[in-house]
């Protein structure tokens, strides 16, 4: 077996998942704790922001668009969003007025997020994270 690949299944035992993921999760969680930090709130719906939720969004569309590039990296273009609420909005549901309509929005979503990733409250996880193998869930 070469280095690289003894490599690469090294890290993926310690860590419990590739590399790539759990490099991704903790940019993801370094993202959330800076926008909570610095009091960021929903852009779509103006709630506190959640992990399991959480999403960074282009407040003007940058696809299509005729300065696509200058878009897309325009950090006054960047907000900071629910999951829920930026898939609803992209998907046509920017319609959702009423509160009840975005909270049970963000239920669904938050659902299938755990459905898919799993819960602190699961047994399995605490185990895990008892025996220190476990990531937050992200």
């Amino acid at each position: 077996m070469d280095t690289v690949k003894k490599s690469k299944e090294k890290r993926k035992k310690q860590l419990g998942m590739d590399y790539g993921t759990a490099s991704g999760r903790l940019r993801k969680m370094l993202m959330f704790n800076f926008a909570v930090d610095a009091g960021h709130k929903c852009y779509r719906c103006g709630e506190d922001l959640k992990l399991t939720d959480f999403s960074v969004e282009h407040k003007v569309p940058w696809l299509n668009s005729e300065s696509p590039v200058k878009l897309f990296f325009d950090i006054n273009n960047i907000a900071y969003s629910h999951q829920s609420c930026n898939s609803a909005h992209n998907t046509g549901g920017g319609l959702l007025k009423t509160p009840e309509e975005k909270r049970q929005v963000k239920k669904d979503w938050e659902r299938r997020w755990r459905e898919e990733h799993g819960h602190p409250r699961n047994s399995g996880w605490r185990q895990r994270q008892k025996e220190g193998k476990a990531v937050r869930d992200v």
